[in-house]
């Protein structure tokens, strides 16, 4: 027979002794013990949070998580005292961390918790993954008249099963903290929004007449209106046929209802595709296949009876090359009045060699150009024969990877663009990339995985991304079928990367938050993948 355990009534009142809780809030003071708990880690912090809600409370307390976020991650412009109205010691305000907050919570500097684990998700590799197929075209509601306000589509985000198409090119991608842009082999442009992983809508082009052969996006870019005066979006797509489009949407970050507008079309006679398209403010600059580089100033003025005003473009001046050597970025930068637009492009030398160019082009809106430079980095003694992949230029980095799997960094300091060093990670050519200049972190991507890096201290990767690239390589026989990134990019607290899947794979993983494992018939899928580092279960 078993013996049940006897229960001692335990004392109560004022000789009763004291609970942990009661130790930690009667015994010692919070000073004293905010200064006990300065000599523990990051990790023995984290298990005392676990313990109670006061050991939680004095774990939080964001004078501890301050001086371990500038003891690990020492940067200039986060070592400063913390901004008038943060938090009182040990008061923290209680939230759900997403990884949409991590853009504030960086410039605020208050949440030095939420910012170490955010920097340290970032440097462990630790995150969470959401897969979304973009493959299928997006609807909209039709549009009665031109310039017309399209309304959202719900569209079902799950991975589709029987539903695909041959696609020719790589998906053309543009991506910002609220909302993701993908252009198929059409003249639209799909809206997805990142938050609510789902369709938003599609930008379409009104002005095209119906008897014209519908052009391919080529490029994309986003930009937002902040700037002029409102929290509307700007996107400006280039096109194969040397078109270009400039659309305004709002509604993106899920606060009111999304719509947007076509607000010009510009076509070119001589119909050279476009490589690359940039725009700040009213200012789009467009560079065509024959290094023909345009810059136009769009404005919204009265037609000639003065009864409707209508979006006109102006051109501000024109550069032609006599070539034109792929890959091209242009980045556009504002300084007062005057703009400066830096046009990294691969060059050819000697000997069957490949080096990168840099030009760097001032103008005004009044004055047009100003003046122009040139950099070109001195000749090294490896021999470089390998042509590049893709080329990323942000002030004052350039970085361009080569089909031998290298990646050549280069720094622009004064009137020099030097070659600073080369990064061997990849086992394969690179085949995407995305620099911050400001943060001076890169991200590259092949087939091996996304690899994060710190140009300040570029001796190995700190993390590495998405290992399932590696383990579909090292099963398939054909190159040809592997599944590539064609685009990343990054924010704060999250990366963004496009894919074309290979034919016939079985996949499996979270599908919209839902654990599903499904068959993809016979085409490739555009496969959308975000990794969230701040994101809380």
């Amino acid at each position: 027979m078993s013996r049940k355990k006897l229960r001692t009534a335990e004392p109560t009142g004022a000789g009763a002794a004291p609970t942990p809780t009661d130790f930690a809030s009667g015994v010692f003071s919070d000073e004293i013990l905010l200064h006990i708990l300065a000599y523990l880690s990051h990790r023995d912090l984290t298990r005392l949070g676990t313990c109670s809600r006061t050991w939680h409370r004095l774990a939080s307390d964001q004078t501890l998580w301050k001086r371990l976020f500038l003891r690990r991650f020492p940067l200039e412009c986060l070592a400063q005292p913390i901004p008038a109205g943060s938090p009182p010691a040990g008061e923290v305000r209680v939230r759900r961390r997403t990884s949409g907050m991590a853009g504030p919570i960086m410039r605020e500097r208050r949440d030095f918790l939420s910012m170490y684990i955010l920097q340290h998700n970032w440097n462990a590799g630790n995150y969470v993954v959401t897969n979304i197929d973009v493959s299928l075209p997006v609807a909209a509601e039709p549009v009665l008249e031109p310039g017309g306000v399209r309304t959202a589509t719900d569209i079902d985000c799950a991975l589709p099963v029987s539903t695909s198409r041959h696609l020719g090119t790589a998906p053309i991608t543009a991506f910002t903290k609220d909302v993701i842009l993908v252009a198929l082999a059409s003249p639209d442009v799909a809206v997805w929004s990142i938050n609510h992983r789902a369709a938003l809508g599609s930008l379409s082009r009104i002005s095209v007449e119906p008897s014209m052969v519908l052009p391919r996006v080529c490029c994309i870019q986003l930009e937002s209106c902040s700037a002029l005066g409102h929290p509307h979006l700007r996107v400006v797509a280039g096109y194969d046929d040397g078109s270009w489009t400039v659309w305004e949407m709002w509604g993106h970050d899920g606060l009111s209802q999304w719509g947007c507008k076509e607000l010009i079309t510009v076509t070119q006679a001589q119909r050279v595709g476009l490589v690359a398209v940039t725009m700040m403010d009213n200012i789009v600059v467009t560079c065509s296949s024959q290094f023909d580089v345009a810059f136009h100033r769009i404005t919204n003025a009265l037609k000639r009876d003065n009864t409707q005003r209508r979006w006109e473009s102006t051109l501000i001046h024109r550069l032609r090359g006599s070539t034109c050597w792929p890959p091209v970025d242009l980045h556009l930068t504002r300084a007062g009045g005057k703009y400066a637009l830096y046009i990294a492009y691969a060059s050819p030398s000697y000997g069957n060699e490949w080096n990168v160019s840099l030009d760097q082009i001032t103008f005004s809106r009044a004055d047009g150009l100003i003046s122009s430079k040139h950099f070109s980095p001195k000749t090294t003694k490896v021999p470089m024969t390998a042509e590049f992949t893709g080329i990323r230029f942000r002030h004052p980095y350039l970085v361009a990877p080569r089909r031998d799997n290298t990646v050549h960094v280069y720094t622009l300091s004064g009137a020099q663009l030097t070659h600073t060093t080369i990064l061997y990670a990849h086992h394969a050519a690179v085949t995407a990339l995305e620099l911050d200049g400001v943060t001076a972190k890169l991200i590259t991507g092949g087939i091996d995985g996304l690899k994060i890096w710190s140009l300040r201290n570029p001796v190995k990767p700190i993390s590495t991304v998405d290992r399932d690239w590696i383990r579909q390589f090292e099963k398939e026989e054909s190159l040809d079928q592997i599944k590539r990134p064609t685009y990343v990019g990054f924010d704060e607290g999250r990366i963004v990367s496009v894919s074309e899947s290979l034919n016939g794979r079985l996949r499996s993983g979270t599908f919209c938050g839902m654990e599903e494992r499904r068959e993809i018939e016979a085409g490739p899928l555009v496969g959308l993948k975000i990794f969230s580092f701040l994101d809380e279960s």
